[in-house]
């Protein structure tokens, strides 16, 4: 009887490196996620917990942040908090599957463009390395943008798809997708929808050699990748539309009312645009006036490496651009023109900028890199080739020094304290300002339950990632505790002293930088808690 033999694909042996990291990622999560929690990144899980809880799958019930999340990460860890206890394991196996729905969404955006797999899977580790503290922390723990990664990609897939064979399925799905991606907010505009607009445009006019008259050509507007495009962003318009327009007549959202146009003014575009250049090294790892020979220095220098070889990709794929094939050109053109929108707004918009809101576009220099290594004109040079061996190294000597930092780092230690302290003295109901109510929720496995007030006004709730229910007294007098406690760190103590509500509350933990006052339950509700409820 003839044996069947099953032929292994030696270019799976390339996706080994990025394997080992998310499995170094998904360590990382399990091990050592409590040492950078943070209540933004705890925020998720808490929602999460809600929504089990009440078994739904969104809920108006809650205070959201700047923006109306549908369907985000809470989408799997409802789900697993249905099987799990631990809300550590809960992350953990919540990210794990993120990752693997990004790479997963990442292959499915290249696969049109007919690249070796080994250049793909290799470009596929620009995804999961950890460059910096802060990239580690957002992204591989907190798990804040890995959405907008799987949901950028998902649709530019469908769109290149499209571009080349138009499927009804196809465009059914890229419609729905690009519908999703505006009910989920407004930064997907500078991610994905207008980028891909421009870029379609552009690679046009680029193809044509600039020609006069050619925007204003009637042809022009018939092209595929064209009214595709303006097919994605129109949908994803009506999508963003009932994202601010309807969804916030019922749910309470964060405003965004201080983006405000800034040119003239002396921190206007040239300050704005050197702390921007600052800004995007920082998301490497890079650190001024850290000793070379510290784990800090060797990360600054490779993080000026990689931002090196970086350019040195894009400036050899803008020299060769022609030589390209048109859904290669596409992907370059479309890392620039992302590049550009999100450099424009966060230079001429006044606002709340940080250099983190550059992460998400950012990934789609991944295409690129798959691109620039796959291309053999470029690669037979000894130049070229030794720029992706620099980027790689640089890549994961950045990537080890932000994870040996962050085992090594133990910033909630002080959290850690009050929580056992809390356990052991059997208090499970409080208070306390926002930075203070996530983490130790988190820490506890949801034990710790902590209403937020505001900073400026600790008599008052603040309305901000935590649930509604704390502003009805029937919430407050069915906990099981006969007591609750104000947890109240030095700073915002000093400040508040002489309220009444301070001193009436028995300090019982003072460590840290932290104290803790208790109160009998009934009295603090009869007492103050009319300046919390609504009812």
């Amino acid at each position: 009887m003839k044996k069947t033999q099953i032929k292994f694909d030696k270019e799976l042996l390339y996706l080994i490196p990025t394997a080992a990291w998310i499995l170094v990622m998904t360590l990382m999560n399990y091990f050592c996620a409590s040492h950078i929690l943070n209540s933004d990144i705890s925020a998720e899980l808490v929602l999460a917990k809600e929504l089990s809880d009440s078994n739904k799958l969104f809920t108006t019930q809650w205070f959201y942040s700047t923006e109306i999340r549908v369907l985000y990460t809470q989408i799997v860890s409802l789900f697993l908090f249905k099987i799990v206890h631990s809300w550590n394991l809960v992350r953990t196996l919540t990210n794990f599957i993120f990752f693997a729905a990004l790479l997963g969404s990442y292959l499915f955006a290249v696969k049109p463009l007919h690249l070796k797999k080994r250049s793909v899977y290799l470009s596929s580790l620009f995804l999961f390395i950890p460059y910096s503290i802060q990239y580690l922390y957002i992204v591989h723990i907190g798990n804040s943008y890995i959405p907008h990664f799987i949901i950028v990609f998902v649709c530019v897939g469908l769109f290149v798809r499209l571009t080349q064979q138009r499927k009804k399925t196809t465009l059914l799905l890229f419609i729905a997708w690009s519908f999703y991606a505006g009910l989920c907010g407004i930064r997907f505009a500078v991610i994905y929808a207008i980028p891909v607009v421009l870029a379609a445009i552009l690679e046009i006019v680029v193809e044509n050699g600039c020609g006069t008259g050619t925007l204003f050509d009637r042809n022009l507007w018939k092209r595929p990748g064209v009214y595709l495009s303006l097919i994605g962003f129109f949908t994803f318009a009506a999508g963003l539309f009932i994202n601010m327009f309807v969804f916030t007549r019922f749910i309470v959202v964060g405003e965004t009312n201080d983006l405000l146009m800034n040119i003239l003014n002396d921190s206007g575009v040239i300050a704005r645009l050197d702390f921007i250049i600052t800004g995007l090294l920082s998301l490497f790892g890079y650190y001024d006036f850290e000793n070379l020979m510290s784990r800090g220095g060797i990360a600054s220098v490779a993080a000026v490496v990689i931002a090196a070889a970086l350019t040195v990709i894009c400036i050899t794929l803008v020299k060769h651009y022609t030589k390209l094939t048109a859904l290669c050109r596409f992907y370059v053109m479309l890392f620039f023109t992302a590049l550009f929108t999100n450099t424009f707004l966060f230079v001429f918009v006044a606002g709340t900028y940080v250099p983190r809101y550059f992460i998400p576009m950012m990934i789609l220099i991944a295409p690129c890199i798959a691109v620039y290594l796959d291309t053999a004109a470029f690669m037979r040079l000894d130049f070229h080739k030794l720029v992706a061996i620099f980027l790689a190294a640089a890549m994961n000597i950045s990537g080890i020094a932000a994870c040996l930092w962050c085992a090594q780092t133990d910033l909630n230690a002080p959290f850690k304290e009050v929580v056992n302290f809390l356990e052991e003295e059997h208090l499970n109901f409080g208070l306390s300002t926002f930075w203070n109510t996530g983490v130790p929720n988190e820490l506890s496995d949801g034990y710790v339950e902590l209403v937020t007030v505001r900073e400026d006004d600790i008599t008052k709730m603040y309305g901000w990632l935590t649930a509604k229910r704390y502003l009805h007294a029937e919430t407050w007098n069915n906990i099981s505790n006969e007591r609750i406690f104000f947890l109240i760190d030095d700073d915002i103590y000093e400040m508040n002293k002489h309220l009444q509500m301070v001193l009436d509350g028995e300090c019982i933990y003072e460590e840290n930088g932290y104290k803790i006052l208790v109160y009998d339950k009934e009295y603090f509700i009869d007492t103050y808690g009319n300046q919390y409820f609504i009812e």
